[in-house]
């Protein structure tokens, strides 16, 4: 019984720790734009290079629905070809698409993109990103601290929604 427990605590806190080497950076953007054009453009990944400036290129294995795989070649820090793979694993039609990376990734990244009609006539674009700080390691080859990676990545994310906007704009 006492192996029992202490596996059970190795196990919680293993889970735990890995949960607090996580980057989550989270952003929002109103557009003056109907969501579902809005929709359109951000939540389907193979549309990423009109608005983030890294993606080299995307592919993707399937039509746009839950289930389909994506392969992105991007410049990340550093690394000109970082490669990342991740399945469409939520849609819900108009509102939100969410990405995560497959189990045997070699780092965690969740993206989650939403959008949501304002009574104004506009729409409110979230982007929510969450990734393995271990990943900065390998793009920009040295460690950076975590708060120093989360305040680039929450700029990046502001230009990402700006050049966004801009697309509609």
């Amino acid at each position: 019984m006492k192996t029992i427990l202490l596996s059970l605590a190795l196990l919680i806190s293993t889970s735990a720790l890995a949960k607090l080497n996580l980057v989550k950076v989270s952003r929002s953007i109103v557009i003056d734009e109907k969501s579902s054009t809005v929709y359109e453009v951000f939540a389907n990944t193979l549309n990423d290079h009109l608005w983030r400036d890294e993606v080299n290129s995307i592919v993707a294995d399937g039509p746009f629905e839950v289930g389909t795989n994506y392969t992105e070649d991007a410049h990340i820090a550093l690394k000109k070809n970082f490669i990342t793979k991740v399945q469409l694993v939520e849609l819900i039609d108009q509102e939100l698409a969410l990405y995560k990376t497959p189990e045997d990734a070699p780092f965690f990244l969740s993206s989650k993109r939403k959008v949501e009609q304002l009574s104004d006539g506009k729409t409110r674009a979230t982007y929510t990103v969450e990734f393995d700080y271990e990943m900065t390691r390998h793009t920009a080859y040295f460690p950076i601290p975590k708060k120093i990676v989360w305040f680039a990545y929450d700029q990046i994310m502001k230009k990402y929604l700006l050049n966004l906007k801009s697309h509609f704009e």
